[in-house]
């Protein structure tokens, strides 16, 4: 687990306006934490396509002048709803949605992992409704 005091997530969908970059975002990057050599604080700004110009604007600058000791982490659903400036600054990894069958795989070895017993119900063509129960339960929960 990453201490406290490096990671800041922030859902920008909650928090689109300026005042979370100045209040939040900023004052994160400004404090001053010592860590190893190479280590650098990590903010992660979930959503950030719903942010307002002004808030990207002002991202922007805080990620320019904390470049050297906070890294930024950005996802967004929509690329271009994201300023060019902002693009320009940030190394772009696009990822496709998952299908039903990976998503599916990848839920039953979280369980198995986890040691729960999964209960599956296929509703509306390709979704899954997935109860996991522990493993005393014998059925899943109504």
């Amino acid at each position: 687990m990453v201490p406290r005091r490096i990671l800041l997530k922030v859902t920008s969908f909650s928090y689109r306006g300026i005042e979370v970059v100045r209040n939040k975002i900023k004052m994160f990057a400004q404090k001053k934490v010592t860590l190893p050599a190479g280590r650098q604080k990590v903010i992660i700004l979930d959503e950030a396509d719903s942010m307002t110009a002004g808030a990207q604007q002002a991202l922007r600058r805080t990620m320019e002048t904390f470049s050297n000791t906070t890294r930024f982490a950005i996802a967004c659903n929509i690329s271009s709803k994201i300023i060019e400036p902002i693009q320009s600054r940030c190394a772009i990894l696009r990822y496709t949605k998952l299908s039903d069958k990976e998503l599916l795989k990848r839920l039953l070895e979280v369980c198995d992992m986890e040691k729960v017993r999964p209960f599956l119900r296929r509703f509306r063509s390709s979704c899954f409704l997935l109860w996991l129960t522990l493993p005393f339960r014998s059925t899943p929960p109504r």
